[in-house]
């Protein structure tokens, strides 16, 4: 300014975070576990941290819910109390008046048993084959009671060949190496050892001439079902040894690897059942005056309202739910409503919650193979005792959305379970956790019926069934009546030959949440429920990469491997109806040794530090201008930097950015393959983070904000999670 132009008052001094007092927490939330507010933080801090530290009660204070009402009345329809109780662990869903069972069971009070075989009668490859005993419960191949280890799995790589062993024939047991990408599968006597390869038909004469000779005939190992995992030394695992070979985690619920003799201190299941119920390794078993897929949900006449039979206009008893149909269900003849005595805290946006066939989704859990495999969190370690994380921790399951959000809206204010005071309908469906097994189909398995290369494509069958299971669900008369004012048709009965894949099946679901969090989001429905909404982590808008996606084979974005099959003809993600998220993913905590004092009073000690806490983050400049690590198209001298090598994967841009920046970490360009045990440390010391096209979404966003790096985001065409929520779009004109 020219000289005659007083200075400027001096700035006032910026002032620290005025003390936030607690709201009223939502119901379902934990004071306990909530961070410290930030009035309870020093005032020296800097301000990066007070804004990134505050609580989440000081967040709810600024952005308050929208609370309709505080325990007030609330009705329960539709209410159909089970004719006779539920055995076996059942729980009767009052939502269809049938009992919901746990896995191995099934029938209209849970009595008969659901037997999951190992092995296909029809001899079709299936990876849960067996050559020991099938745990018809859950699926598992185990070494069984005639060895010393008998709950020890037996993965399916490690099934010797019963056709050759056994002289049995071929297409009753197809060739192992389908399943080992073709390598050899294991001697016989190398699983079972030498006593039970003998007894074999196609084996006893071998044995008995003194043909086979190795470690294990000679006793310098043992087989996989007899080998003291315990007491075998390191140095004593080569490379031939059964039991390296063999070795796999625990199933849900068990630890202790590989014996998988003990049971964990705990195991997932929804909002832990909500302290009213035995959780079963996915499957709340509530107590009797409780129900629902996390228990939460009252069964007393007193709470629920007494039930009324009552006709409804319109529906004949006929389309009544559960109606006795070519599925074998059993309907009531009437709907059955609930005085409305039920309190609960309320809360808009209001989300009618349905209680799904536990097919979809705790069923994948209770038969899941590994105990972090499509759950959010464990309890205990699957293999060692020692557990300084605490009795709780994260999984290292990256699709967890599909059951987080399920659990919160089951506990949260917003549930309601009347439809006709519903703004939207909620389903949990596991999906991404299926996808994941899709390439271990047993013969329950809906991909067990396609052949191996198109086994990618079984998800489909599995959102099919879905979503006849949900068709019959919106003819359930309240359902259909509160909907019916809305404007919304009621749905035909699908029949034996309906077919949700085509446009002509399509549903009116506008008023429908889908949580699809798998690499192509939504890409896997079907077109009859196109006109949901989608709350998906896959943003291809269709601007750039129209009626393209990536995953499934080289990943190529310009083009689609199968158009027919993978799209099915229609868009995956509309930014006019659905909603790019972040991934439901907590940082595991790392525990750190931390050393103390000096010379004789020096102490060591173990805390946890996580360096995804803006506490811990990096400060001033950091060693790092520019980080990416992953999958760089099988880059030439760099390890670990594939597994694909199509030029056309991720666009190219993977293979520019490597051609650019490798080799120049004195420069402050790290650029390398995939890392483990350093990742977290590398991102913490860097100031910008690239984010790519991939397999899909990039899910190192997250990361990236969690340690302060400042994504580099090079995904045209792609949204990124809320990108068009916000007044900036409105603005803009820019809707969708």
């Amino acid at each position: 300014p020219p000289p005659s132009t007083p200075p400027p008052p001096p700035s006032p001094p910026i002032a620290p975070n005025p003390p936030v007092p607690n709201p009223p927490l939502p119901e379902g939330f934990d004071d306990d576990r909530l961070p410290e507010a930030s009035s309870a933080r020093s005032e020296t801090v800097s301000r990066a941290e007070r804004a990134f530290g505050a609580g989440f009660a000081s967040f709810l204070a600024r952005r308050p819910l929208a609370v309709l009402h505080r325990d007030t009345p609330m009705q329960t329809l539709p209410f159909h109390p089970c004719r006779k109780p539920c055995v076996n662990r059942g729980r009767c869903n009052f939502q269809t008046g049938k009992c919901d069972c746990p896995s191995g069971y099934k029938g209209a009070t849970c009595a008969e048993r659901d037997a999951f075989a190992c092995d296909d009668a029809d001899g079709r490859a299936v990876t849960s084959r067996c050559a020991g005993t099938c745990d018809l419960t859950n699926n598992r191949c185990q070494c069984g009671s005639e060895t010393p280890y008998p709950n020890r799995q037996i993965g399916s790589w490690c099934q010797p060949d019963l056709a050759r062993d056994r002289g049995v024939p071929r297409e009753a047991w197809r060739d192992p190496r389908a399943f080992t990408s073709g390598a050899e599968p294991l001697p016989y006597h190398w699983v079972f050892g030498v006593a039970a390869a003998e007894a074999q038909a196609n084996l006893t004469e071998t044995f008995a001439r003194g043909e086979v000779d190795d470690e294990v005939t000679r006793g310098t190992k043992a087989a996989w079902c007899f080998a003291n995992m315990s007491s075998e030394t390191e140095s004593a695992r080569g490379a031939l040894e059964p039991a390296a070979l063999c070795a796999l985690p625990c199933p849900a619920g068990t630890g202790n690897a590989p014996d998988c003799d003990a049971a964990l201190p705990g195991t997932y299941c929804p909002n832990q059942c909500s302290g009213r119920g035995e959780c079963l390794g996915g499957f709340c078993a509530c107590a009797p005056e409780w129900w629902g897929a996390d228990c939460s949900l009252s069964a007393d006449a007193d709470e629920a309202g007494a039930p009324i039979p009552q006709e409804s206009e319109g529906f004949d008893k006929e389309t009544s739910p559960g109606d006795s149909d070519s599925r074998g269900d059993v309907s009531h003849g009437a709907a059955f409503y609930a005085s409305a005595r039920a309190p609960r805290r309320r809360a808009s946006p209001l989300v009618y919650v349905y209680e799904i066939d536990p097919e979809f989704h705790s069923g994948q859990h209770q038969r899941r193979k590994q105990e972090h495999d499509c759950v959010p969190r464990l309890y205990g370690d699957e293999s060692s005792a020692d557990d300084r994380e605490g009795p709780e921790k994260a999984s290292r399951w990256y699709y967890s959305l599909e059951t987080t959000f399920h659990e919160f809206l089951s506990r949260s204010a917003h549930r309601t379970t009347d439809p006709a005071e519903a703004d939207y309908f909620f389903a949990p469906i596991t999906s991404a956790c299926f996808h994941l097994r899709y390439n271990r189909p047993s013969p329950r398995h809906w991909a067990a019926d396609l052949p191996i290369p198109s086994r990618p494509f079984g998800v489909f069958t599995f959102w099919d069934a879905y979503a006849r299971e949900l068709r019959r669900r919106l003819r359930d008369p309240a359902i259909a009546a509160a909907r019916l004012k809305r404007g919304y048709a009621t749905p035909t009965l699908p029949s034996a030959d309906d077919d949700d894949s085509t446009i002509e099946g399509l549903l009116d679901v506008s008023d429908h949440l889908f949580v699809t969090p798998y690499d192509e989001g939504a890409c896997a429905l079907p077109p009859s429920l196109r006109t949901g909404v989608f709350l998906t982590h896959w943003g291809n808008d269709g601007s750039t990469h129209a009626r393209s996606t990536a995953g499934f084979g080289p990943d190529r974005w310009q083009s689609l491997l199968t158009p027919r099959n993978l799209l099915r003809g229609w868009r995956c993600y509309d930014p006019a109806k659905d909603l790019v998220v972040p991934p439901w993913n907590r940082r595991v905590a790392k525990t750190t040794a931390v050393v103390t004092g000096g010379g004789s009073a020096t102490k060591s000690s173990f805390e946890k530090r996580d360096f995804a806490d803006p506490r811990f983050w990096a400060r001033g400049k950091r060693n790092y201008t520019f980080f990416f690590a992953g999958d760089l198209g099988t880059a030439e001298g760099i390890p670990r930097s594939g597994p694909h090598a199509d030029p056309r994967y991720s666009l190219g841009i993977r293979q520019r950015v490597t051609k650019v920046f490798r080799d120049r970490e004195d420069e402050g360009f790290f650029v390398s393959g995939h890392l483990e045990d350093t990742y977290d440390e590398k991102l913490r010391s860097s100031t910008f983070c690239g984010a790519f096209p991939g397999d899909g979404w990039s899910g190192g966003v997250l990361a990236y904000l969690k340690f302060g790096c400042v994504p580099v985001i090079v995904l045209d065409g792609v949204d990124m999670p809320f990108e068009r929520v916000g007044g900036g779009w409105l603005a803009d004109g820019k809707t969708g």
